[in-house]
């Protein structure tokens, strides 16, 4: 939108006067020109018919509003052939036929309205002085929809939510030029195979793994390239190695639980201690019913812990969704516990020490000293010697420890390391897939203790690993000669979820080749859909499918 001066167009009109008042600011103008063109035979019309006044609003003064009455003509047509025998003067550049608005305010609505929407623009113009409803500023938005440029060379694809679960459509961008195309109503092949027909030219066409897409550009537009978006390529991996890792759920917990070697270093022993400990009938290793007699009480002890901090940070204020997302629990369990009895601290069952003493003491105090923090994995190793305390009584011994412990080291930017594996919390199968890939940079020991377990315990997760990381590696590298040999080993590696990968990859080989062979991404059709998403919820929901082609496309 331009104003450079104070008249809408100062070729066409000329200013009479000014008409100051408490409410706005009226300019009288009236044409220059001598003739005028019949719109209905396209002839040079002189002989004036009569004159009469239009009152358009124009753009504001310092927030004053403007209006401008414009005299204008009524112009006799002598052509003889022409049906229109009288017509009034046009203003093309002024304002539109009918319009109660100059061309140049209507501009700055459209503008406003593309960037805000109706209610927030409608607010936004009332304070600048533009005085507009929200209905009039949607309607000026998609009574002008932007026209379709040329057709790209190079076509993003991808699917947007128009009600979502429900109803999709597709988003059409060229990236060549990084602006949205259109927007089709279906994610259907027969959606896109009807554009891209309507479009010859293409020659390239990005896109994510859908086969509807695939198929659409198969027949509307056979010569073009299709090429595989590497994103969902490594998308699709990361699914594929958490799939395998879900399956094996038992295998994941059985190796969070494996006890720590027992190995130590000699220069592990605290100083004006003995050397070594020598082993009582008290550590000896426990049987296994030993141990399932000694389980009951231990999880009673450790799901008393759990109460009472629940109770404890609902005396201090927070509701039950903080205390959920505070503790990692589900609300339903929070809420099935603040309507239980808080069990005293300090009380003890049959058979429990209220305090880790004597030759339980000195192994602790060894393992502290050994680089082993954890309270459950400590806990767990004195109650396989012997020891019948409970949880809470090791991790208070541990609490005045760990203030003289130095302060962690930061980590470095990437992925964040979650804690080290336990059997009351083992980590998630989609965290262990980051940690296989490398994307987690700083591991703990006992994190890279866990994976070697874990590849030990199950050899098909060692296989998918492998796998994983060398298609990581050719995708990112755009190795496409190293594709057949993956897919080979892949189908023979015994492991059924990259079976299917791979049959899923050779099924739309020719994308997935042009993906590690051209440059093309689909990446910045994806940010286009990320701005189709804020304009949506912009509009709470209820824009549709015209007035969101109007926004998008016009801005």
């Amino acid at each position: 939108m331009k104003a450079p001066t104070l008249k809408a167009d100062p070729r066409r009109l000329r200013l009479e006067s000014i008409i100051p008042t408490s409410e706005a600011i009226t300019l009288v103008m009236t044409t220059i020109a001598t003739a005028a063109l019949c719109p209905a035979c396209g002839g040079l019309a002189e002989r004036v018919h009569s004159r009469y006044e239009r009152k358009v609003a124009d753009l504001p003064w310092n927030g004053t509003p403007v209006r401008l009455k414009l005299c204008t003509r009524r112009f006799f047509c002598d052509a003889k052939d022409c049906r229109g025998r009288i017509f009034t003067e046009r203003l093309p550049s002024v304002v539109a036929r009918y319009g109660r608005r100059t061309e140049r305010l209507a501009e700055a609505l459209r503008l406003l309205g593309c960037a805000l929407g109706g209610e927030a623009g409608a607010r936004l113009a009332v304070a600048l002085g533009l005085g507009v409803s929200a209905d009039a500023l949607l309607s000026l938005l998609k009574g002008r929809l932007p026209q379709e440029g040329r057709t790209p060379k190079v076509l993003g694809v991808d699917d947007w939510a128009l009600k979502s679960g429900r109803r999709y459509g597709t988003i059409l961008v060229d990236l060549e030029a990084g602006r949205p195309l259109a927007l089709l109503p279906e994610r259907t092949a027969e959606t896109l195979s009807t554009w891209l027909k309507g479009h010859p030219g293409v020659e390239m066409i990005c896109r994510d793994r859908g086969g509807a897409y695939a198929q659409g550009a198969r027949e509307g537009a056979p010569e073009a390239i299709q090429i595989a978006d590497r994103f969902h390529l490594l998308q699709n991996m990361v699914a594929s190695l958490e799939a395998v890792l879900t399956r094996s759920l038992r295998v994941l917990r059985q190796a969070a639980g494996e006890p720590a070697s027992e190995e130590l270093p000699a220069a592990a022993t605290a100083s004006g201690e003995t050397g070594s400990v020598t082993q009582t009938a008290a550590e000896k290793p426990l049987s296994a019913r030993q141990l399932r007699q000694r389980q009951p009480a231990a999880r009673r002890e450790a799901r008393g812990v759990r109460v009472r901090m629940v109770h404890r940070l609902a005396r201090e204020g927070l509701c039950l969704e903080r205390i959920a997302a505070r503790t990692g629990m589900a609300k339903a369990t929070v809420r099935r516990y603040l309507g239980e009895s808080v069990r005293p601290a300090g009380t003890r069952g049959p058979g429990q020490l209220s305090k880790v003493t004597g030759t339980f003491r000195k192994y602790l105090h060894k393992r502290w000293r050994a680089g082993c923090h954890n309270g459950h994995r400590l806990y767990r190793e004195l109650a396989e010697r012997g020891f019948a305390g409970s949880l809470s009584s090791v991790q208070r011994v541990l609490a005045l420890w760990r203030v003289l412990l130095p302060p962690e080291p930061k980590r470095s930017k990437g992925r964040k390391a979650s804690r080290d594996p336990t059997p009351e919390q083992p980590p998630s199968p989609r965290t262990v897939a980051w940690w296989f890939l490398g994307e987690v940079p700083d591991l703990s020991q006992g994190q890279q203790a866990f994976l070697e377990r874990l590849q030990r315990r199950c050899p098909a997760i060692a296989i998918a690993r492998q796998l994983a990381i060398e298609f990581f590696r050719l995708v990112r590298e755009q190795d496409a000669a190293a594709l057949e040999g993956w897919l080979r080993r892949a189908a023979e590696s015994g492991v059924g979820e990259l079976r299917s990968r791979a049959v899923g990859i050779r099924r739309d080989k020719e994308a997935v080749l042009a993906a590690l062979t051209y440059p093309g991404s689909n990446g910045p059709t994806e940010g286009h859909v990320n701005r189709l998403k804020l304009i949506k919820r912009q509009g709470y929901g209820r824009a549709g499918l015209v007035l969101l082609r109007a926004r998008l496309l016009a801005a």
